[in-house]
């Protein structure tokens, strides 16, 4: 099977110059939606990241000494500043002790009244004494009688 090459082909015509292909609007517009996207996501992330503290395991490496306090109380003002070297002795903070005043002022009427409870029971002790003496002398006159 042999072709005719007798035949005249067509001649294609071909265009001067190469069309550029179009873009989908679409496409342009997510894409543009997904940039600014992941902009809004890293940005939300960032400044999240300027105020919170976050591990995985939940714990940071810190150098941390304990402060125990030999009377509870609420603080006042704070003598010293993050970070700063201290010395033993060194005020760090001082205590508002205004609940301190009425706990003192409490006990010192506390025992003013215990006082004049004394100073009440010790005189009428002693008038019972006197009594007793009183009663025994006149019990001793009736028995020499």
């Amino acid at each position: 099977m042999e072709q005719n090459t007798n035949e005249t082909k067509a001649p294609q015509a071909q265009p001067a110059a190469a069309a550029p292909k179009k873009r989908s609007k679409g496409f342009l517009i997510v894409l543009i939606l997904l940039v600014l996207g992941g902009g809004w996501f890293a940005y939300s992330k960032y400044t999240h990241a300027q105020h919170h503290e976050e591990t995985d395991d939940a714990q940071i490496e810190a150098n941390i000494s304990p402060v125990i306090p030999r009377v509870p109380g609420y603080v006042k003002a704070v003598l010293v500043k993050d970070n700063q070297v201290v010395k033993k002795g060194d005020t760090l903070l001082i205590l508002d002790d205004r609940d301190l005043v009425l706990k003192v002022q409490q006990a010192e009427a506390a025992l003013a009244t215990s006082q004049s409870n004394l100073g009440a029971a010790q005189a009428t002790t002693n008038a019972s004494k006197a009594t007793i003496a009183a009663q025994m002398q006149a019990l001793v006159l009736l028995m020499h009688k």
